[in-house]
């Protein structure tokens, strides 16, 4: 590999670096702050006269940690080193296998 490929393989891993950061700060502050907030509606009588107010705080959690995970996961991979649990990589492999076998 030569000088410039290597400066681009670091400037492309400090981008994805930076990027990464980024979504995960503003995903993690989003659901502190409706963490914190329901937190604080349980503390009240109407929160338990209306939970579905406590069901759409834990969708938009979810929404969010999604979005942020789907995000990191595409920054990764850009990156050339995104995560890939076991399953995931079983998974591939059976497929690859499959897709092998049809061409032979």
């Amino acid at each position: 590999m030569n000088n410039s490929q290597n400066k681009a393989d670091i400037k492309r891993l400090a981008e994805a670096t930076r990027d990464i950061a980024i979504v995960s700060y503003y995903a993690l502050s989003e659901i502190n702050a409706v963490g914190k907030l329901v937190q604080s509606w349980m503390e009240t009588t109407e929160a338990y006269r209306n939970p579905e107010i406590i069901s759409r705080a834990i969708d938009s959690i979810v929404y969010i940690a999604r979005e942020a995970l789907e995000s990191v996961e595409g920054e990764a991979k850009l990156a050339g080193c995104e995560y890939m649990d076991a399953n995931t990589k079983r998974r591939l492999q059976a497929a690859e296998e499959y897709r092998e076998g049809i061409e032979n």
